[in-house]
Parts: structure tokens; C-alpha cells; sequence
């Protein structure tokens, strides 16, 4: 179950996998040709500011992890609430993640997650935000979909839009409506869906991290 949302996304992944392809994810992005030399080293200023407020969200997500494992507790909740809020059952795949950030020199703004905890932040916010607060809505966005488990579910739905589109196919003869039908009727919503999640995540981990909200709310406009 997803934390703050208390929503069950279906992963077939399991969770140890999911860690292990994050590993392997990571070292082919920093493969990648367009990345080859601009990845800054740990003690740049940049890398370093964007470490530290990645800290701050990822520490006020365990913080508020823990509230709610205690307000789960029998002595605290009913056994239906506690089903629903324990922490075995929302955090469990959050265990054992090796968080990673790497700053990357670009002229794209972009920030996005990779699975098993690791996020790429582009250096062209730099241009564009100047408080923390504004960088802390970037790096919380993504760790939002670190806790939804965005990537490992899309990995999980892309099976069964094949499925649809293949089906599509079958039916219609037809590749391009095949492709458009799937976009619009399934991939499209979930994407946004999803996007909207992890702003929800975010905003909440922003303010509990002690950065102002309604400065994330004019970075993401």
C-alpha cells in the first residue's frame, strides 16, 4: 500500500529485484553518451546543496513514516485501521533503499527517478529556481514516486497494455489505432494519474521537511 494515499499499485516485481535493477539503471545512465563527463563529483557546490535537501526530504518521509507506525499500533488504532496504516504493509519496500542523487550538467530541465532510489536532477534548474524551497519541490516529486513505486508499477502495466493493443490489433487490423487507443485509454491517465500522486506525496514531504509550500506550489506552475 502507498503510503499518504492509501493506495495498492500492482507490482509483480519483487522488491529485491526492483532494488537490483536500480543498480543496473544507474550505472547505464552514467554510460550514456549524452551524460558522459557531465555528471558533477559529490563535492561540487551544486551536488552538495542538492544532496542536503535531498536528505531533509527523504529524513521527513522516514520521520513521518514513523508517526504513522505509532498511530498504527494496536494501543492506538483499531485492528482494520491498523491493517491499513502499519508499517509492515506501507513500508516495507522502502527498506534497504540506497538512496543516490547525481547533478547533471544539461541545458534540459529534468528530474526523474530511477528505481531503487536513485533520482538524476539537471543543472538547468539552476536558471530557473533560486530558493531551496523550489529545488526541494523538484527532488520530493520524485521521491513521491519512489514511494508510489511509479516505475516498477509502469514496468508491471505496460504488460497488459500490450495485451490491449495487441487485441486492438487483432480486431481492427490497425497499428496506428492500436497505438493511439492505448495511449488514450490507458497509458495517458495512469502516467497522469501517477504525476499527480507524486505531487501529492511531495507537497507533504516539502512542508514536513520545513520548506514552505506555496513556494513548491509556484515552482510546479
Amino acid at each position: 500500500m502507498v503510503p499518504f494515499t492509501n493506495r495498492t499499485p500492482f507490482v509483480i516485481f519483487p522488491m529485491s529485484m526492483e532494488h537490483d535493477f536500480g543498480e543496473m539503471h544507474l550505472e547505464h545512465e552514467k554510460e550514456k553518451m549524452e551524460y558522459k563527463g557531465k555528471i558533477l563529483p559529490p563535492d561540487h557546490p551544486d551536488s552538495v546543496r542538492v544532496r542536503l535537501i535531498a536528505e531533509k526530504i527523504i529524513g521527513a518521509l522516514h520521520r513521518e513514516l514513523r508517526k504513522k507506525r505509532i498511530w498504527s499500533a494496536p494501543q492506538y488504532s483499531s485492528e482494520k485501521v491498523g491493517q491499513a496504516w502499519g508499517v509492515e504493509s506501507q513500508t516495507r519496500f522502502l527498506e534497504g533503499l540506497k538512496w543516490e542523487i547525481l547533478v547533471v550538467k544539461s541545458f534540459e530541465c529534468q528530474a526523474y527517478y530511477l528505481v531503487g532510489g536513485k533520482i538524476i536532477y539537471s543543472t538547468a534548474y539552476f536558471k530557473y529556481v533560486s530558493s531551496d524551497a523550489e529545488i526541494a519541490t523538484a527532488i520530493s516529486h520524485e521521491v513521491g514516486h519512489a514511494v508510489a513505486r511509479y516505475r516498477a508499477e509502469m514496468i508491471t502495466k505496460e504488460l497488459w497494455f500490450f495485451v490491449y493493443a495487441y487485441l486492438v490489433l487483432m480486431l481492427t487490423g490497425n497499428a496506428k489505432l492500436a497505438k493511439e487507443r492505448t495511449n488514450a485509454l490507458l497509458r495517458l491517465p495512469l502516467s497522469r494519474r501517477m504525476e499527480m500522486e507524486a505531487d501529492y506525496i511531495g507537497r507533504l514531504l516539502v512542508a514536513s521537511a520545513g520548506y514552505d509550500p506555496c513556494v513548491a506550489v509556484l515552482a510546479s506552475a
